[in-house]
């Protein structure tokens, strides 16, 4: 759908700052039976979790959630039910229970007790329909699946869970390493090491900051600024993430924008019901540094959490990152019939990160090389959300959240050019095989670095406000059931974005040369309603719409000698429609289909020039297709595979030859398209459990193969072609062992094919390593652990990419970001 353009001028949109949305919490909430229920024993030693769900119906209340009414004890083991594909009455199902607390999401009415349970009770008859108990309301921090078995199997389309056990068992320093272990998922890594700045694409699309999907923490967007600029240079730190939920199906229809992909949703941990002290202290090389401190509790109605981390990493190309992480939560039950539950973070982030990558010669010659001793990456981050749950009557459910946050992103980075100009002094040359060499022998080829003696300071802030009410309403007919889930939000967001001239390197200070304000002002609502049918057929088609009205100032523009008056609006408009189905054609066995638009709307620099005319682009869409079947026996073996089909329409392409674009008359255009076509697959096996051996030993293994390619609307010679970092092959194998006495352990190995670094699949390397080919790798990691029962102290030693292997993980933006080296750490946690 075309844009309408808006009138120009400052009075069009008033100027808010949206962290104004985030003051009057408490006037959001209002009182009203609250239920919250005990999830059982946790077995000794849970099966193995982390695979898939793909089932195709609707979610549960799903709105931004920040803290729980009540935290159920650890359920350890949730791979089995969450990926069994039948439904919660089916022996399957029950067998063997979900993993580290999935047991989370609001429900009203109809719920089946989701603790363990032995096969025999499995064996009863289904559970009854929502009219037929006690209404309840229980925790909140799921948002995108819900927290029940079943919840997971009728989620519309391919899903995925990363459980407490996995993250464990994982230990991940960066997102990559976690998300490598979800099918479908390609992590382009940066020299950083941490994957501060994550690149991730699903099924083929470009993983470029993460631009084609929708990161959120606790339900939350956690994007600089979700609609006018999405890329992902702040990824939350992995070592306070509990798990993660991945959604690539038509339940993303739910949230927004950025859900070309789908969803990636990062739970952080409740409070703890009783007194808990945790400790984390890890050391290792590369000059790496980790120190953790908590505190969580439950004082009658009221619980927190509350934790202090920082991470020092000097990194294998002298990042010298250090990081601050401070994290809080509080849950207050306010009635019988509601809580509130709030979540503050404060971030702070310094580091050398670069954008200059090596050439060939440089890489080949030491790989550690990092020329940019003057580039400072500066990330100051304040968040604060709150959500309120509500049970209305029996069958109705309402959830209201507010959230909000202020992001500072400053980066210094040193003025360069790949080749000389004359009559210019520089401050260094480096060659082209990293050596500094003087002016007259410095070579014109594109191989060499000339660094020049100014600074280019780009300081970027970004307030961020959002208010979103979500109703869930359960009822049924005869055989049909129903859930309804229904929304609107209010997002707003400003942009202050300046470049700034040092004189000199290293400056932070100068003359200011582009000032460019940005503000957004968006509108979403959404319903999805999941009917079922005899408790086993379920239908859910949903919708979704976007209203955005985008405004920008240009006060100062670079090469202009004045302030030009440059002040514009432009609205877009989107419609998403989606439709899942499952079949459950055995207790052990589902079929899913599932079929749903993804949507992007343009970022604010593409919507309105520089010159302040808006462009009539329409959002970027895409039509995301799969068929999939599912298979569980007991608690020892699930299965899975999913094809999938991805459509990707009006991809905006900017109007120069490296886009590889046809746009014509200097602006940006609506015009290109890429098709996806491939399969996932994903098991688990453990023989101990089938042995009954009193230990685990579960082999987790996913597979995928895309087909990514450019179609029309592109150059000639760029149609055709595959796609820049879209891999044909990914394949990631995880041996793991645990056995009561606190050993535990896991080997794990991940492949990803030959990749291309740019659009034209250019075979040999460019001369500045932009451009050509990224080979195959394989990566080894491990990790051993012995874990005391009393107090639960937990002593480690692992490794990451224990081959020592060098390889090439990007060529972006600048040239080759070598992969992270050999990493071993050894460390400690403890909980008291």
């Amino acid at each position: 759908m075309t844009p309408m353009q808006g009138s120009t001028g400052s009075a069009g949109i008033p100027s808010v700052r949206p962290l104004a949305v985030v003051l009057p919490l408490f006037l959001l909430f209002a009182a009203g039976p609250v239920t919250a229920r005990d999830a059982g024993p946790s077995p000794e030693i849970p099966p193995a979790s982390g695979t898939s769900a793909s089932a195709p119906s609707s979610t549960l209340p799903a709105a931004p959630s920040t803290a729980a009414s009540a935290v159920q004890p650890e359920a350890g083991g949730g791979g089995s039910a969450a990926a069994s594909g039948s439904s919660h009455d089916s022996p399957s199902a029950a067998a063997a229970p979900l993993d580290d607390e999935l047991l989370v999401a609001p429900a009203v009415g109809g719920a089946d007790d989701p603790s363990p349970a032995s096969a025999d009770s499995a064996a009863q008859p289904s559970s009854p329909g929502p009219g037929d108990r006690e209404p309840e309301l229980r925790t909140a921090q799921i948002n995108v699946f819900g927290g029940r078995a079943e919840d997971i199997e009728v989620v519309p389309g391919s899903a995925h869970v990363i459980g407490k056990q996995d993250m464990k068992f994982i230990q991940p320093l960066s997102a990559a390493e976690a998300l490598r272990t979800a099918p479908g998922i390609n992590v382009v890594e940066e020299s950083d090491g941490v994957n501060l700045r994550p690149n991730i694409g699903f099924r083929g699309l470009d993983p470029d900051r993460s631009r084609t999907l929708l990161l959120l923490e606790d339900g939350v967007p956690v994007a600089m600024a979700p609609y006018g600029e999405p890329e992902a240079y702040y990824s939350p730190p992995m070592e306070r993430i509990e798990r993660i939920e991945i959604v690539k199906g038509s339940g993303s229809i739910l949230h927004g924008p950025q859900t070309i992909g789908g969803v990636i949703n990062y739970i952080t941990p409740d409070p703890a019901e009783k007194m808990t002290v945790l400790a984390d202290v890890s050391y290792g090389s590369l000059d790496y540094l980790l120190a953790r401190a908590g505190i969580s509790n439950t004082h009658g109605q009221v619980g927190y959490y509350l934790s202090v981390m920082h991470k020092r990493l000097g990194g294998h190309r002298q990042l010298n990152l250090s990081m601050w992480d401070v994290f809080g939560k509080l849950r207050l039950r306010l009635t019988e019939r509601s809580w509130v539950g709030m979540k503050l973070q404060v971030y702070d982030e310094t580091s050398n990160a670069t954008y200059i990558g090596l050439n060939q010669g440089q890489y080949e010659t030491d790989p550690s090389f990092n020329f940019a001793s003057h580039d400072i990456f500066l990330v100051r981050r304040f968040a604060a959300s709150a959500q309120h749950n509500w049970l209305i009557g029996a069958h109705a459910l309402l959830q209201t959240s507010v959230y909000g946050h202020n992001l500072n992103r400053d980066w210094s980075r040193q003025d360069y050019e790949r080749f000389r100009t004359e009559g210019r002094t520089y401050e260094r040359i480096i060659n082209g095989d990293g050596m500094t060499v003087p002016l007259e022998s410095a070579p014109n080829d594109g191989s060499a670095v000339y660094f020049r003696n100014t600074q280019g300071n780009r300081q970027r802030n970004f307030s961020v406000g959002g208010l979103e009410s979500r109703l869930t309403l359960n009822h049924s007919a005869g055989v049909l059931d129903n859930e309804l889930t229904g929304g609107l939000r209010f997002h707003t967001e400003f942009s202050r974005i300046r470049y700034i001239e040092g004189e000199k390197p290293g400056a932070r200070t100068g003359n200011i040369v582009d000032e460019d304000w940005r503000h957004g002002h968006a509108l979403a609502a959404f319903a999805l309603n999941r009917f079922t049918l005899w408790k086993k057929l379920h239908l859910s088609p949903g919708f979704r719409f976007e209203g955005l009205l985008q405004r920008r100032e240009i006060l100062r523009e670079k090469g202009q000698g004045k302030i030009p008056e440059v002040d514009s609006s432009v609205w877009t408009i989107g419609l998403i429609p989606g439709l899942g189905v499952a079949y459950e054609a055995l207790p052990q066995w589902v079929w899913f289909a599932g079929v749903h638009r993804g949507f992007a709307p343009p970022r604010t620099k593409d919507a309105i020039s520089s010159n302040g005319q808006a462009i009539e682009l329409s959002p970027e869409y895409s039509w995301n297709t799969e068929l999939g079947t599912r298979y569980a026996l007991e608690d020892f073996l699930t299965a899975e595979v999913t094809g999938f089909h991805i459509f990707f329409t009006n991809q905006i392409i900017e109007p120069t030859e490296s886009s590889g674009g046809v746009a014509e008359g200097g602006m940006p255009q609506n015009s290109g398209e890429t098709t996806h076509l491939g399969v996932e697959t994903a098991l688990t096996f453990d023989p101990m459990r089938l042995a009954r051996a009193g230990f685990n030993l579960p082999l987790l293994v996913n597979y995928t193969f895309v087909e990514a390619s450019f179609g029309d609307g592109w150059a000639a010679r760029v149609t055709g072609n595959r796609l820049p970092y879209a891999p044909q092959h990914m394949l990631t194998g995880q041996l793991r062992f645990e056995h009561p006495w606190g050993y535990s352990a896991q080997v794990a190995g991940n492949y990803v094919s030959e990749q291309f670094g740019d659009k034209e699949n250019t075979a040999f390397p460019s001369v500045n390593g932009v451009n050509g080919p990224i080979p195959a790798r394989f990566l080894l990691d491990a990790r051993a652990a012995y874990t005391l029962a009393d107090p639960r102290l937990t002593i480690f030693l692992m490794g990451k990419n224990l081959t020592g292997a060098r390889y090439i993980a990007s060529r972006r933006p600048a040239g080759i970001q070598p992969g992270p080296f050999r990493h071993i750490i050894f460390g400690i946690q403890g909980e008291f």
